[in-house]
């Protein structure tokens, strides 16, 4: 697929993960509506019937647990679909997270809510506030985690303290299994779940290195209960967006991944491949946003862009009909609902 554009849709199953199954339609459905900054929206809807429930009604009928996939520098938008959820009074009653799901939900379980305390944490914490060169061990990775600013934004520090449970998911890297963190200090294990290979040394959690959490919990359904309802929220072909440090590439050249990103994103890839992922619970709902804006550490400027494009879609998600298929042996729990955002346009020359 180009990069930051799905391309056009025709019926068919789909295999979502080797379990969810959705009806995807011809092409994607406008909603009517201007998103943030005008930006405009789309939506795959595939609802069987008009007797589906809404996404809110589903997150209304009953307490939920909110996971939080892995999604590079994706904490932004996270945090952008917490806050829509905040506004119609339809916040979890626990969290799971993985990597960038996992600061976003331990940031919000902690007691910072989505609107104003994690969007100004966010915003105000800069690159070189996070992450120090490791140049002492550059095998383990080139740049170290700062935990300092995420412990002086968070209301409590413990995880037996946060206002709902939250589970963050870690790849142990001595049993090369992913392992649940419950308890003990939140900014450290965010850390751990958060420190890509390559990118960031290891994190030590009770003596023992631990990796980014999405490596064997891509979609963080390990910290999930069974008899659970869940609702997964994911990220899936993000545009990249043009910045002022793209203003020398010729007229006309898209804006491109930065070439430092794409060798993690092979290993990612590679590693994933390789290391199996979590079921989730029965009763899931998978709502995807893709064509979100690609951030990363020399494009955190888009942070806040995403983070608003984030919240647009998943508002506009609470009232789709949810599709449950229920074909072909899967169960008709698995709901899917699908919102792309509008491809963003280049920067002006």
């Amino acid at each position: 697929r180009a990069a930051g554009r799905a391309p056009p849709l025709s019926p068919s199953l789909s295999l979502h993960r080797g379990l969810f199954l959705s009806l995807s339609l011809e092409t994607l459905q406008p909603l009517g509506a201007r998103g943030v900054d005008g930006m405009s929206r789309g939506a795959r809807v595939c609802d069987g019937g008009g007797d589906a429930p809404t996404l809110r009604d589903w997150l209304a009928a009953g307490p939920y647990t909110l996971a939080l996939s892995s999604s590079f520098f994706g904490f932004y938008s996270h945090a952008g679909s917490l806050a829509a959820l905040e506004e119609v009074g339809l916040t979890p009653a626990a969290i799971t997270g993985s990597s960038a799901g996992a600061l976003a939900g331990a940031a919000w379980a902690a007691g910072l809510d989505a609107r104003d305390g994690m969007r100004d944490f966010m915003l105000r914490t800069r690159r070189e506030d996070a992450m120090r060169p490791f140049w002492r061990r550059p095998c383990a990775g080139l740049m170290k985690l700062n935990v300092g600013p995420l412990e002086s934004a968070l209301p409590v520090l413990e995880l037996e303290r946060t206002r709902v449970p939250c589970r963050v998911s870690v790849f142990d890297v001595l049993s090369l299994r992913t392992r649940v963190v419950t308890s003990g200090a939140i900014a450290p294990a965010v850390a751990a779940s958060c420190a890509v290979p390559l990118l960031f040394a290891p994190t030590v959690l009770d003596g023992r290195p631990c990796f980014d959490g999405g490596l064997g919990d891509c979609d963080a359904f390990a910290g999930c209960v069974p008899g659970e309802r869940v609702l997964s929220i994911q990220h899936e072909n993000k545009a990249h967006v043009a910045i002022d440090a793209d203003a020398s590439r010729p007229a006309g050249e898209p804006a491109q991944r930065p070439a430092s990103v794409r060798p993690l994103t092979l290993v990612d890839r590679l590693m994933r491949t390789l290391l199996s992922q979590h079921e989730p619970p029965k009763d899931t709902v998978v709502l995807t946003l893709s064509g979100l804006p690609f951030v990363a550490p020399d494009r955190m400027c888009l942070g806040e862009r995403a983070m608003d494009e984030a919240t647009s879609a998943t508002r506009a998600a609470l009232d789709m009909r949810i599709a449950r298929p229920g074909v072909g042996g899967v169960p008709a729990t698995a709901g899917h609902i699908h919102v792309a955002c509008a491809p963003a346009p280049s920067a002006p020359r």
